[in-house]
């Protein structure tokens, strides 16, 4: 327009308006300019930003993981620890079995080797009589005598006896006193002044029980009383046996 405006072809108002419009169009351009910088500026510090909490949440994941980590381990081994005691106190039958008894341990007591904690018989063995013979009594006593045995349950009388035979006698003696010590030991049916005693395994050879309770079956553990019969003597004998020796002592005296 100033170069129409020369040559006198446009006035000098549009020259100005012309003139103006270019200076408003070059302010607009360099504010554009400035808030473009602005704007990359923001950009720039939310990119930094972004970058730094993006760092700072991977540094604390990290430690977290680390940490939980670290638990689990301890987790694992401590689990490890208890499965490995679990393993060491706890007892399992390989078969089938009754408990016959236990020995009378106190809570975290260490027991030395060879001795009896646990008695079992297997649910499928074939259940004999244990039982304890007198010393003064096991010349009387030999293999293959019959015994009839008695369940301390039922009364003999009213229910009957089963039969068996002697099948062992130990060959050495045992003393009451130690034996006492043993909680497993069965020395109730011994006379209290016993001091040796003989231990025989009697075979359960026929069971003549009857009237029994419904279900009953022998179960191992069952005190019985085993009479053996080792021969015969009339009742003279007897009562002689018995007058014989005081009338021997009494002769002695002075």
């Amino acid at each position: 327009r100033q170069q129409l405006e020369e040559r006198q072809v446009g006035s000098r108002l549009n020259t100005l308006l012309a003139e103006d419009n270019s200076a408003e169009m070059s302010r607009s351009l360099a504010n554009a300019v400035q808030t473009t910088e602005a704007a990359k500026r923001q950009q720039a510090a939310v990119g930094a930003e972004r970058d730094g909490y993006i760092q700072s949440w991977r540094a604390d994941v990290s430690q977290s993981l680390l940490e939980a980590n670290s638990r689990m381990s301890d987790a694992r081994e401590l689990f490890n620890k208890a499965k490995l005691r679990k393993q060491l106190v706890e007892l399992k039958s390989e078969a089938d079995a009754t408990v016959q008894s236990v020995a009378k341990v106190s809570v975290g007591a260490v027991l030395q080797s060879g001795e009896r904690l646990i008695t079992l018989v297997p649910a499928d063995a074939v259940l004999e009589v244990e039982t304890n013979i007198v010393g003064r009594n096991s010349g009387f006593v030999h293999v293959g005598d019959p015994v009839a045995i008695k369940f301390d349950t039922f009364p003999y009388s009213q229910y009957g006896l089963a039969h068996g035979t002697v099948r062992t006698v130990s060959p050495d003696s045992f003393s009451a006193r130690e034996q006492a010590r043993d909680p497993n030991s069965s020395l109730a049916m011994l006379p209290a002044d016993t001091d040796q005693f003989y231990r025989t395994q009697i075979s359960i050879d026929d069971v003549a029980l009857h009237s029994l309770p419904a279900g009953f079956a022998i179960s191992p553990g069952m005190p019985v009383t085993a009479d053996v019969r080792v021969g015969r003597r009339t009742v003279l004998k007897y009562m002689l046996g018995a007058m014989l020796p005081i009338g021997q002592e009494a002769m002695r005296e002075p």
